[in-house]
């Protein structure tokens, strides 16, 4: 067996499980109590001493604990009987409280990113204790944000940190355990299990998608639901943006590798009151594919169009290539490229160029296009080269869109100058503010979508968001009622072969121009 051991205090209680034909004993006091857990068969011995000596008691004499397991989509909550019944968590994506309790002196919460498939690897989760974070990433590594006042390491047998916190590495993972509190986390390949003792002071005041301690389920109202419904699972949805295991809940998910798409919305006095702002725009991603070319904006005489690279699930936006008619009825083609944020203008490479009335300006990792799309007043659109989670990428904003024709198209034309409004449909229990946006058109039946208030976007972190639809601006599968897609039509149907193309299915470019040169 393997002793680990801790004192700061003057008497000690036992927690114990056994998990295996051999165990390794941890020891803690701190305080009145501590703890003693059994994990595995190795025999070394770590020893801190800040008090009179703890008791170690028989390992025969275990203290049972209660279990939550996620994996595969679904959880097994906390129950009285074992094993308890599964739920499932409805393809639900996003951070989520899974595990969250309080004895007044100490305080545990487990957010994880709950997107997970059962063939992921890791899930990616944190934890806060007292305040004080750790995380870990879907590549098994650990980052110790202040609890332990030193780096977590995983070494052979084990190891324990300053406040009774234990962590030990097993075949296919670990196991972290705050012996002061009786709880531990169990990370396993596609598996991530919370235990907490039956003598743990936490066990009274537990909530979260394990529900409460009994197997009963509380919402964060501490209000009793029957059953655990998409309402309960979205309850626990992380809306804050603090978090550093994954982006939030739909927050730049170009961090992610979903390209966000972002459009002003015209808002009412009411609604102005309501949200406490009197700017909103529409967020939605367009996940799409990679080495394919989706068109942005589509009018008259402008056309912008994206390069998609990466993987299926992890996507991002390379180039954008800008076609646009000048004054002279000549078309310009502006190229912008990732890849050391580069600029070409007609094929060369060019910081700051006029021609006509089309003006590239870049300053650093911000290129301004002025376009003038048959209009005597342009439209003005800004590439933002940047750098996420270790990834370059794009994006792409219309900042002056005012004379974009109200049939212009395209994932970010379609929205601009057309009859959009915004209704406050509820707040959910968790305090989430829901709003219907209805998106009119001269020719075609009017959307109706459920847009969630977040206050925060990617590229103008002042201004709040709706943040609407799916991971390609369909229709989600939180809410039955006002759930359009997002855009018209499937998002392949924005595709083209090349980058300066631009004949597709819902084209308004008319083609009449001149590339310049020939």
């Amino acid at each position: 067996s393997s002793v680990f051991t801790s004192t700061a205090g003057p008497s000690s209680s036992v927690f114990t499980s056994t998990a295996g034909p051999s165990s390794s004993v941890f020891t803690s006091t701190a305080g009145p109590s501590s703890s003693v857990f059994t994990s595995g068969p190795s025999s070394s011995v770590f020893t801190s001493t800040v008090g009179p000596s703890a008791t170690v008691l028989p390992t025969s004499s275990p203290v049972p604990y209660r279990v939550c397991r996620l994996a595969e989509q679904q959880i097994s909550p906390f129950s009285s009987s074992s094993p308890s019944t599964p739920y499932s968590l409805l393809s639900t994506s996003c951070e989520h409280v899974v595990f969250k309790a309080s004895d007044g002196s100490h305080f545990v919460e487990v957010f994880a990113d709950i997107s997970k498939s059962v063939t992921a690897g890791f899930y990616q989760y944190g934890i806060k204790y007292n305040r004080k974070l750790i995380l870990v990433n879907e590549n098994y590594h650990i980052t110790n944000r202040g609890v332990l006042g030193m780096p977590l390491q995983l070494i052979p047998g084990g190891a324990v940190y300053p406040g009774n916190i234990v962590l030990v590495e097993g075949s296919d993972g670990f196991t972290l355990e705050f012996q002061t509190v009786g709880f531990r986390i169990i990370t396993a390949l596609n598996k991530l299990e919370i235990q907490l003792s039956t003598l743990s002071t936490l066990a009274a005041n537990v909530q979260g998608l394990c529900g409460d301690y009994n197997g009963d389920f509380l919402d964060p109202d501490m209000t009793d639901v029957q059953v655990p419904d998409r309402e309960f699972i979205n309850s626990w949805k992380v809306l804050h943006f603090s978090l550093p295991v994954r982006t939030a809940c739909r927050q730049n998910t170009s961090a992610t590798a979903d390209p966000v798409m972002t459009v002003p919305l015209p808002i009412s006095r009411s609604i102005s009151q309501r949200i406490r702002s009197r700017r909103l725009q529409l967020c939605y991603e367009i996940r799409g594919r990679p080495n394919i070319v989706f068109n942005l904006v589509s009018d008259h005489c402008l056309s912008v169009n994206a390069l998609y690279k990466g993987t299926r699930s992890f996507t991002y936006m390379e180039k954008i290539a800008i076609l646009s008619v000048d004054s002279e009825g000549e078309c310009q083609e502006i190229l912008i490229d990732v890849n050391g944020c580069q600029t070409t203008f007609n094929g060369m490479v060019t910081q700051s160029i006029k021609a006509g009335s089309v003006v590239v300006q870049q300053n650093r990792k911000k290129i301004r296009v002025s376009a003038p799309n048959c209009q005597p007043h342009p439209t003005v659109m800004w590439v933002l080269c940047g750098h996420v989670d270790g990834h370059d990428l794009l994006d792409f904003v219309v900042a002056k869109g005012g004379r974009l024709a109200p049939t212009s198209h395209g994932l970010i034309g379609q929205f601009w100058n057309v009859p959009i409004s915004i209704d406050y449909l509820r707040t959910t229990r968790s305090g989430l503010k829901l709003f219907a946006v209805n998106v009119t058109y001269p020719d075609t039946k009017s959307r109706i979508f459920t847009g969630e208030l977040h206050r925060i976007s990617w590229n103008q972190p002042g201004i709040p968001c709706l943040y609407a639809g799916n991971a390609n601006g369909g229709p989600v599968a939180e809410y039955q009622q006002n759930n359009d897609p997002v855009i018209m039509g499937h998002y392949l149907n924005y595709k083209l072969p090349a980058l300066f193309d631009t004949k597709y299915q819902y084209s308004q470019f008319n083609g009449s121009c001149l590339i310049s040169g020939e």
